[in-house]
């Protein structure tokens, strides 16, 4: 397993570091607000939750997702290559429809324009390359479901 490395902003609070005891390069975890999560779950070229409701997500969570991020490069349609720690990583609470309670992860590389300025804000970026893609995570069972990348350009 991967030693993983954070980074985290935290939205909450006036983008307040989030704290680790870990070196401060790595995946860069940018945790949304849950007034974000409609506009958060609606990427405009993969599969959204537009009916899911948000909570804020705990840096226990963060953590958790963190040093789970090299299980993503196991998963079905992942592509040779695939870097999951590459990108900005925004991450909201969700609960689902259903009633599950999951993370999603929503990545775009760090160069995004059109994402750069307010890495706090949701990411509407339409890249169509193994960069920008999306991810749920449960924290209970450190697991990854729905890894899915945007396919237009």
């Amino acid at each position: 397993m991967r030693i993983v490395p954070l980074l985290v902003v935290a939205a909450l609070g006036g983008c307040q570091p989030f704290s680790s005891s870990q070196p401060s390069s790595g995946p860069t975890l940018v945790r949304l607000s849950d007034t974000d999560t409609k506009a958060a779950v609606r990427p405009c070229a993969r599969q959204g939750y537009p009916e899911a409701m948000g909570f804020a997500a705990t840096e226990a969570d963060l953590r958790l997702l963190a040093k789970d991020l090299d299980l993503l490069a196991q998963q079905p349609g992942a592509p040779a290559g695939f870097d999951p720690y590459s990108g900005v990583h925004q991450v909201i609470g969700l609960t689902l429809v259903d009633g599950r309670r999951r993370l999603y992860v929503n990545v775009f590389p760090a160069s995004e324009a059109a994402c750069s300025v307010r890495r706090n804000a949701p990411c509407q970026a339409c890249g169509g390359s193994p960069a920008y893609w999306g991810a749920l995570y449960a924290p209970s069972a450190r697991q990854f479901e729905e890894l899915t990348f945007s396919t237009r350009g």
